[in-house]
Formats: C-alpha cells, structure tokens, sequence
C-alpha cells in the first residue's frame, strides 16, 4: 500500500499543508491589521512569516508554531463556513495536473504491483492518471466521506486497486478540515485503513505526519500487529522533519515492525527510483528524465554578429546514470584506503567511502575477495539520489571517477591527476594531431617545449557538474607542461612563454574546434546520444552512462 500526502500534489501546482497554513495566517493577519495584499503578496519572505508569526504568539489563542492542530485551527479560523472551506480547496486544485509520480502509481496499479492506495488529497490526480492508463475510470475503485462503504467492499472482495480518501474529496459535502471535524473522522475508512495494515506493508511519501487522526489510526495499526511487510517513510532530508514521524518510525520499531526513513527529493523523484528498478515499469524513469531535462527551443538560424547572441557551453549532458550502487559494511578506513585496497588486490572496480560504508561498482565475487579482510559485517544496495548529487559528496565522486575511467578506456586515452582534477592526456598513437581541429603550429599533440627539456602536452580536463536538476560533464580542452624538481627559473619561464604563444590565438572559432575534437575522442560520436558501459560487471552491480554530444547552449529563452 502507499499513503500520499500533499507533497504527492505539490509538482502538481497544489499547496501542501504548509503552504495552506501561512495562506491562512496571513489572511488572518492581514484582516486584523488591514495590511493590503500588495505589502504581503506570498508566503516566501522569511522577515514577514516572522513578523505575522508573532502576532499570533502574542495572541496566545492560537497554536504554537509546528503544532500538528495548526492546518485546522487557521483554516476554521479564516474560513468559518463549510461553503467558504470548499470553495478554497476547489480553486486549489482546479488547475491541477498528474505528473510522472501519479503516472508511476498508476503503473504499479495496472502491474499488480499496488493494491491500495491512501490519501488525505483533495485532488483527483491519482484518479486522472488511472483513467489515463487504464481506458476507463470504472477500473479503479474510489471512496470518500460521501461513500466509504465502496472501499470496505472493494478490499474484502479483493477488487483492485483502491483508492480511499481519509479526508474527504474536495467535492464532498463533509470536508474534515477543522478540529471538530478531524475529531471526528468517518469511523468506516478509519476502520478500513487500519484493517489494510494488518496484512501489507505501507509506504508514505509526500506526507508531514500532521494529521492526527491518521497519525493515531497508524499508531492503532501497529500496536494491533499490523505492517508485517514494514513502514517506508519518504523524506526530503533537507529540512527538520515533525516530531511525530520519528516518534512512530521509533515506535514501529519497539514493536517489531520493520520501519525506514528514505531520503528523497520529493514525490516524482522518489517514484522514479521505483520505476527504475521494477522490470515491469522498464522505461518509465527514463521518460521522467526526459521530461525533466525539458524540451528545446526552436531556434531561427541567424547570422553571425545579428542582435540574437547564442553562446555555445563546454558542458554536455548526462541523461542517464547508475541508480544504485553495492554497499559493503566493513572496518575499512577512508577513501584512499579503499581505493588502495581494490587496487592491491588486482581486482576491477570502482569504489570510494561513505559515512554508511564502502560503495562501489563491480563483480560482487571481486569486491568481497578485495574487501573480506577488513571484516565485512553487511551486504547490501545503495540508491544514488539526485539529492546527494547536488553538491560534492561520495556518490558523486563515485559516480565521476566510473564515468572518466569509463571514458579513458574506450577512447585509449591516459588519465592524469593533478590537484583535485582529471585530465584526459593527448598523444600521438591514440590521439594523434590529425584527429584535431583547432591546433596551429606546431601542429603535434605533445613534444619538448624548445631550449628546454620541459615536456608539453595538449589535455582536456574533465570535470562533473550538477546544474538545473540534472548532471553535466564539462570539457576544458588545455595545455598541460610536465614539471618536475629539476626545471630551473629560465626553464620555466621559457615553457610560460611557450604556453601562452600557443594556446593565445585559440579564439572562438579555434576553441570551438578543440572542444568538438575532444568531444569527438572522448564520446566517439559527434551526433546524438552515447552509452557508456563500465566493465562490464556480469555478476554484480554496473554501472552505465548516457551522453548527450550536443553541449549546452545559454541565450535568449524563446
């Protein structure tokens, strides 16, 4: 089963519950002080949530700041009438729109995959995806506040899937939005919710824990020996999380049931990593990159030097990448270490270290004869998370050094190493001038920098990025001078010399040719996308790479 809280709705267009909570307060807050909404358009400014926050503190009618009863004590407060409350939630969701997570849900429907799903939404968007891809929108049985009864018979007589609504569609005449209400809540799909858990095991994503009513029928569920299948809690990890999920993954655990927190960005994310390690939904994570890397616009070829500048990026992109990874619990040291020990035990691989263990591509029978010496205690998978892409960390790293050693390999290119970057090196078998575009004289790739025994070489660096949520590798085409300890103050001076006459007249057109020579050793291909396969790894988990050969452009959005 899955339970889907407002965060399931939010790449949709809708309000979650936060944001419903501070469009309350500053309705009340601009109706006490007869603030017009010119001088608080939104919710975003910090300076003013502090300012109508405090208002309501001195107040001291209304509850604290985080408190689970705040959704139904502002909402009753700004809308007193149930008419008033309908009409919010209907122009809430009036606009909205399934994305790829509803489109994932509704695939785990039609594979069997899912049998029940929950909501505490207003909106249909669950119900849009189905009937998108069932054909009909009789397959998927619906209940609500106006008619719970339909859950109950559709789960006792095994008709799947389900879809109940705990609190109520938005088109019900009884929405439970107010304490009186909540309180309250239909005894018949509390009973049904609670019954479901008894036998399944449940997933919740997109959900803050706010509500209580649901809270305690969770609570209910597992003192009474339900979720014999476990409890999966889907969070962002990037902000504080409510007291009272953690209170319940805790309690689930003191009373036997398998409970986890599982980081995710959010709710389409989350969904596309399922996606991607079901067989059953081959395909669909990588549309749901697609859609995200987004489409392009169609550009009017114009002339060089007209009022249209398009400016032409070193950075090309990744739309695809390894989803996951083996993690080895053992008594290993840092990163160097790891990297020390694969290497002296001549087995193929890639791995680095992670506050949870050592992650690595690769044979699962090579990566244990590398590693059995340090007392290996866990064997599992790690999923590789867009969010821990965004900045540097172990997976990222992991994730480059499989990417540019994959490269290297099939170009039959040298990797150099040089403070903290990657270097792809030329040479005249491999790389040799004729495959360059760009280069004036001398016209060779490597060679002695002149009245010196300094050696040159032409390079690309190699670097990977994260930018507008998705991975770019960037190509840096250079020239590398080899020092050494024995150079002398004339020496270096004359190779200073020799690099800037040499790389001084690379202007746009030159460049533009180095980089597409480059882009063409690397990726072997000038035209359309390349799949790069690390290893490969038959009996373990591999990794593979897909690679945009069209750079990025940056100019006037159309």
């Amino acid at each position: 089963m899955w339970l889907l809280g407002a965060g399931a709705s939010r790449a949709a267009g809708i309000k979650t519950a936060w944001d419903m909570i501070w469009d309350f307060k500053r309705s009340i807050y601009r109706s006490h002080k007869g603030v017009p909404e010119s001088a608080l358009p939104d919710n975003t400014d910090a300076r003013a949530r502090r300012l109508i926050q405090r208002f309501f503190d001195d107040a001291g009618t209304y509850p604290p700041l985080d408190d689970a009863a705040e959704y139904s004590a502002y909402f009753e407060a700004a809308y007193h009438a149930e008419s008033d409350r309908r009409r919010y939630i209907d122009e809430a969701v009036s606009s909205a729109r399934s994305t790829h997570g509803h489109r994932v849900l509704a695939a785990l429907m039609q594979q069997s995959l899912c049998d029940i799903v929950w909501t505490t939404n207003f909106d249909r968007l669950v119900e849009d995806a189905a009937a998108a891809l069932f054909g009909t929108t009789g397959r998927l049985t619906h209940g609500d506040l106006n008619n719970p009864t339909n859950v109950l018979a559709a789960i006792s007589e095994s008709r799947w899937p389900v879809y109940g609504k705990l609190h109520g569609d938005f088109q019900s005449r009884s929405l439970k939005n107010t304490i009186t209400e909540l309180q309250a809540q239909d005894a018949t799909l509390r009973q049904a919710f609670i019954n479901a858990c008894r036998t399944r095991g449940l997933a919740i994503v997109g959900y803050s824990g706010r509500d209580t009513s649901v809270m305690d029928a969770l609570r209910a569920a597992i003192s009474d020996g339900g979720l014999p299948q476990g409890l999966f809690w889907f969070y962002r990890g990037d902000g504080e999380m409510f007291s009272a999920v953690s209170d319940l993954i805790t309690y689930a655990r003191e009373c036997g049931v398998e409970a986890h927190l599982v980081e995710a960005q959010g709710f389409d994310e989350a969904m596309s990593e399922v996606a991607t390690f079901l067989p059953e939904l081959e395909g669909l994570a990588v549309s749901f990159r697609k859609e995200r890397a987004g489409r392009r616009a169609a550009l009017t070829a114009q002339k060089r030097g007209g009022a249209f500048p398009v400016i032409r990026t070193n950075a090309f992109a990744i739309t695809a990448y390894p989803q996951i990874a083996r993690l080895i619990d053992c008594t290993i040291g840092g990163t160097r270490e790891v990297r020390d020990t694969l290497e002296a035990a001549g087995k193929r691989g890639v791995a680095t270290r992670i506050r949870d263990g050592v992650i690595a591509f690769g044979d699962d029978e090579d990566l244990r004869a590398a590693f059995s010496s340090h007392d290996i205690v866990g064997w599992n998978t790690h999923p590789i998370l867009e969010a821990r892409l965004i900045r540097e960390s172990g997976e990222r790293a992991l994730l480059r050094e499989t990417l540019f050693r994959t490269i290297a390999e099939r170009a039959g290119v040298d990797l150099m190493y040089r403070r903290g970057e990657t270097l792809a090196l030329a040479d005249s078998t491999s790389t040799p001038r004729e495959r360059f575009r760009g280069l004036k004289d001398p016209a060779d790739v490597h060679g002695i920098v002149p009245g010196t025994g300094v050696q040159w070489r032409e390079a690309c660096g190699l670097r990977l990025d994260f930018k507008d949520g998705r991975l770019w590798m960037l190509l840096e085409p250079r020239l590398v001078i080899h020092w050494n300890d024995e150079v002398g103050g004339e020496e270096a001076d004359r190779a200073k010399d020799f690099t800037r006459e040499r790389t001084a007249r690379r202007y746009n057109s030159q460049a533009n040719e180095l980089l597409d020579s480059w882009r063409t050793i690397l990726l072997g291909s000038d035209v359309g996308q390349v799949t790069l396969v690390a290893g490969p790894f038959l009996r373990g988990i591999g990794a593979s790479f897909t690679v945009d050969t069209t750079s990025g452009f940056s100019g006037r959005r159309v």
